[in-house]
């Protein structure tokens, strides 16, 4: 197996953590192997486990020896961060006691977005 060498005489990289990612999001498995990898990207396991020990320590997976030397991965949920507006109109919302009205889903828009 021949490695490309980039205009500064540096190895290209060929297995990337993006394309490691897509790998095993789409297995058909909900985890892959260190050989899934490796199979898949037509690498070495020893590369494969490397950018699998990156993206673990990086916490975008997570291992589990499941016997002898055997491990598996799986991808961490990824959590989508929502930027908050403070200034949004359901912040200011009036809020409603058990003496008052409960049910607001007639008024969604009202509250929300003060229509």
């Amino acid at each position: 197996m021949s490695r490309e060498r980039n205009e500064h005489g540096q190895w290209v990289e060929k297995i990337t953590p993006d394309r490691v990612l897509d790998v095993i999001r789409e297995h058909d498995a909900p985890f892959v192997t260190t050989r899934d990898i490796a199979e898949a990207l037509d690498c070495t396991t020893e590369a494969a486990r490397q950018k699998l020990m990156q993206l673990h320590d990086e916490g975008a997976i997570d291992r589990r020896k499941v016997g002898g030397r055997a491990v598996v991965w799986w991808l961490v949920e990824e959590t989508v961060a929502h930027d908050v507006d403070p200034s949004d109109p359901f912040f200011s919302a009036d809020t409603y006691t058990t003496d008052g009205p409960t049910d607001a889903s007639e008024r969604v828009d009202e509250l929300l977005y003060e229509r």
